[in-house]
């Protein structure tokens, strides 16, 4: 701006300033990065009423309820999906994984982890053996929050431009496929309504306040579900960590896991379906995980072409987030469950490999 303006005019605009009322005196702005703008917690503004303080169960039901055109609703999902992004770096400080920065690198990465799911290695403890009818049915229950409202992470895709059409559309397919593609008796919320009435759990509807009441529900269940329902009424101004998330919920599970759930139901006589179903859509080749990561290249791909290398790279670290929040909000049920179980089916696990060496020292 040098020579834009003369001695006389900068006296100018010099008195206008001074002259200004102090309300209307803007301090410039921190020159925080997008993403870190977007990840500040909410603050109530004066003359804002205070955000209810909800319990997890409540949050989901709020969340699941509101309209959407609620602000109350939009500014509590703002302030559970902070929550789980400003936990992240602490992830990366014990050790996590960021995601590549490139095409190739992401699908190499990728691929990687389906091999290390599939193929774990590793001395093969077959604790899910030890697992007994209700303490299969106690899993199934906490997963149910989240399998009734599958897929609603991607719910916020609706509502964004046209021209996101390229990133879209795979996002649309999962969406399709996690709500049954619509076949009722195919949607994954049926399915594990199913799963459950048949060991004599019948549940009300997913957005029913009983639900959150049902006998042996935790409250630790309902921690990924938040996260999902916030994400999709924030889609808009969180479209990079809704990709990460994105990609993160697909891999969950494929091989090792999911086989592990798939025979121990079986070996109990209790239905699979549920893991089955996500066993052989989230796959790698062809199904959800391959789209979740055209849809991440397609975004990438815009940005690249645009030129603005600061704003890629401030991208990848919005996506890396959105992926690692999955480990932040999953977290708590994981340790809930080896809590309640673990010490169960340890002292099971412990007995047999006893009494197997008792036989063999009977031989």
């Amino acid at each position: 701006m040098f020579g834009v303006f003369d001695d006389r005019e900068l006296a100018v605009l010099r008195a206008w300033i001074a002259a200004l009322p102090s309300a209307e005196v803007r301090r410039p702005s921190s020159g925080a990065a997008p993403q870190e703008r977007a990840h500040q917690p909410d603050r109530v503004s004066q003359g804002r009423p205070a955000l209810p303080v909800l319990d997890l169960p409540e949050l989901y039901l709020r969340l699941l309820r509101a309209r959407p055109d609620d602000p109350e609703a939009d500014r509590l999902a703002s302030s559970a999906l902070d929550r789980a992004l400003h936990a992240v770096p602490r992830l990366r400080a014990s050790g996590a994984q960021a995601l590549p920065t490139s095409e190739a690198a992401l699908r190499r990465w990728v691929d990687a982890g389906l091999w290390r799911q599939v193929h774990p290695g590793g001395p093969a403890i077959d604790l899910e053996s030890g697992l007994s009818r209700e303490d299969a049915t106690w899993l199934l229950l906490q997963l149910m929050p989240a399998a009734l409202i599958d897929g609603a992470w991607l719910e916020g895709v609706v509502r964004l431009s046209p021209s996101a059409s390229p990133v879209v559309a795979p996002l649309f397919r999962i969406y399709r496929d996690e709500l049954g593609a619509g076949v009722p008796l195919q949607h994954h919320g049926n399915v594990m309504r199913r799963a459950l009435a048949r060991e004599g759990v019948a549940l009300p509807p997913c957005d029913a306040p009983a639900l959150t009441r049902t006998a042996g529900l935790t409250r630790e269940a309902f921690s990924l579900p938040v996260l999902w329902l916030a994400i999709a009424r924030l889609t808009p101004s969180h479209l990079p960590e809704l990709l990460g998330l994105n990609l993160a919920v697909e891999m969950a599970g494929i091989g090792d896991v999911y086989g592990r759930a798939i025979r121990a139901l079986r070996r109990l006589g209790m239905d699979p379906l549920f893991f089955e179903l996500h066993e052989t859509i989230d796959n790698g080749s062809s199904g959800h995980t391959r789209w979740s990561v055209e849809a991440i290249v397609s975004y990438m791909s815009a940005l690249e072409a645009a030129g603005d290398a600061r704003f890629v790279e401030e991208a990848w670290a919005r996506l890396w987030r959105g992926h690692a929040a999955y480990a932040v909000a999953s977290g708590p049920l994981v340790r809930r469950a080896a809590l309640e179980l673990g010490p169960r089916l340890s002292m099971r696990w412990l007995s047999r490999g006893a009494r197997a060496l008792a036989r063999l020292g009977r031989r």
